[in-house]
């Protein structure tokens, strides 16, 4: 049931019998917006040292694995969060490597051609609006319109219906100022994160979720009465069991699991 949950200082004593006592957990995590503050281009998103370090710590413990699952390429977020040891998952899920894991969805590669012709499309149709690009992602889409002016949202709002017209395999997903692509399968990040506990042989119970987006509902649903979740953002109706402000109190809510699990 969606509610929207406490802060995660309001709980520290039900947090630590959650996340201290297992001994094996795994930390699993969404990227932008979560780790790293939303910024206008995808390129210039950073993530903060110190969630760095106590990440670094967390990987580098034997009773823990770090996963972050995002939506960008896993060859990307692996590139931004530099952590040999852990596990990515990209493109919402459809593309998985670590621990021992190696899986690309193969309805979601078979969509290659349309997503190619697709990104041509909204190319074309985006030509003259200021701020608008279209990132490809290997297995998905992202249209972005941050930058765009007031006048021009009615041409992005065009191309991606042209686009939803033209390319029946692909559906169409809302997000923080973007419109993204994908293929139209059965699997997000609530399927992903149930592969990545398969395959590393983990309980939903001795797992721990973050995110902020819509997408990251699908993981929280998974661990639902089971697993420790936790929204970042705005107070909000979300599955989660507690929340985070901002990348900022991910930060200080890493340093202390690491504190719990580490020191």
């Amino acid at each position: 049931m969606a509610m929207t949950p406490p802060h995660w200082t309001e709980c520290r004593a039900e947090l630590a019998e959650r996340l201290g006592t297992v001994p094996r957990l795994l930390v699993a995590t969404d990227f932008d917006g979560t780790l790293a503050p939303i910024c206008p281009r995808p390129e210039d998103v950073r993530m903060p040292k110190d969630s760095w370090t106590s990440l670094a710590a967390l990987a580098d413990h034997p009773g823990v694995r770090v996963a972050v699952l995002s939506g960008r390429e896993l060859s990307e977020v692996a590139r931004l969060v530099d952590l040999p040891k852990a596990v990515f998952a990209g493109n919402h899920g459809m593309e998985i490597k670590g621990g021992g894991i190696a899986y690309v969805h193969p309805q979601a590669l078979a969509c290659r051609p349309a997503l190619d012709a697709a990104a041509h499309l909204l190319e074309n149709h985006l030509t003259g609006v200021e701020g608008a690009f279209v990132e490809h992602k290997g297995l998905s889409l992202s249209m972005h319109y941050r930058l765009v002016a007031e006048n021009g949202l009615a041409q992005v709002e065009q191309a991606a219906r042209s686009c939803t017209a033209a390319f029946p395999t692909l559906k169409r997903h809302g997000g923080k100022k973007v419109i993204e692509f994908r293929p139209d399968i059965a699997w997000n990040k609530g399927y992903a994160l149930k592969r990545l506990l398969k395959g590393l042989g983990l309980p939903a119970a001795a797992t721990l979720y973050m995110g902020d987006d819509a997408t990251d509902e699908d993981a929280f649903a998974v661990l639902n009465g089971v697993g420790t979740s936790l929204h970042v953002g705005a107070n909000t109706e979300t599955l989660a069991r507690f929340s985070l402000r901002d990348p900022a109190d991910t930060a200080e809510f890493l340093a202390w699991l690491r504190d719990l699990r580490v020191v």
